[in-house]
């Protein structure tokens, strides 16, 4: 095996972090628009509450991540898009009100709607997370480059989607979003 065979293809890798920051920022932008924008921080926490989870479930079941990899690689990509449009209509559908976290009588109500919002959008997280972590464990001696192509990918996701903004209403951002994630399990990783 050369080592150019032993080196991972680093477009996937690119594409889901792609469409990971654009579906954070998408949802920033949701939460802004359909709730008082100081909530829109909450993305931020259930986003690194799914990616803390899959690093932590990783390091504990790394062999059998690693022994799965070709499915993994392959799966994860597909399984995000129903995640993103199952967390995104989950999060809509949401009965949260701000205004009830003042009364001293509605407010325990309004932190199982808080606990509804990580359910839903958590899983997405935890899947780019595994997604983004396994390329770190298959291939420890590539991490920079893996890491190089994760940062790329979420800086042009980031202003792809920011410019999307302009053109695209924030309720079907995720749409124009998830052909990326088409093209991601069409390219499957040379592994």
């Amino acid at each position: 095996m050369s080592a150019r065979d032993s080196s991972p293809a680093l477009g996937p890798l690119f594409l889901v972090s792609l469409v990971a920051i654009g579906f954070e920022i998408s949802l920033t932008r949701y939460f802004a628009v359909a709730s008082w924008s100081e909530y829109g921080y909450w993305v931020i926490s259930i986003a690194l509450a799914g990616i803390s989870a899959s690093g932590v479930i990783l390091s504990l079941f790394k062999e059998t991540f690693a022994h799965h990899k070709d499915q993994l690689l392959l799966w994860i990509p597909t399984a995000l898009m129903p995640c993103a449009a199952l967390g995104f209509y989950l999060a809509t559908i949401n009965p949260f009100n701000p205004l009830q976290l003042q009364n001293a009588e509605l407010w325990l109500g309004q932190l199982w709607n808080i606990g509804k919002y990580y359910l839903a959008l958590s899983p997405f997280f935890f899947l780019v997370g595994s997604y983004i972590g396994l390329y770190f464990v298959l291939y420890p001696r590539e991490i920079p480059r893996a890491y190089g192509a994760d940062l790329t990918g979420a800086g042009i996701g980031g202003i792809a989607t920011l410019a999307l903004m302009y053109w695209v209403h924030p309720s079907y951002l995720l749409a124009a979003l998830m052909p990326m994630l088409v093209l991601d399990v069409r390219e499957t990783p040379r592994l």
